[in-house]
């Protein structure tokens, strides 16, 4: 999945999803409130807009929690 903040294009890999956010690892921290875009070739339907809730450190990599912009039932 790539995530796109402030122009940079980032690299995560995708861990839970629901239907109102998504749970991603990335070597990269965010800071919460952070506006992200989300782009995956797998998970098409989760293409979107996203806010970052959170971001903890967990060893190596960095345990980000989005909230979609819009959840994933009004996109129907």
């Amino acid at each position: 999945m790539k995530v796109a903040a402030a122009r940079r294009i980032l690299w995560a890999r995708t861990v839970n999803v629901s239907g109102t956010g998504i749970l991603v690892n990335s070597l990269v921290p965010l800071a919460a409130g952070t506006f992200v875009q989300l782009r995956s070739r797998q998970l098409a339907l989760f293409t979107g807009g996203a806010y970052v809730r959170y971001c903890r450190r967990q060893r190596w990599f960095y345990r980000i929690g989005l909230e979609f912009q819009r959840p994933v039932s009004a996109r129907f």
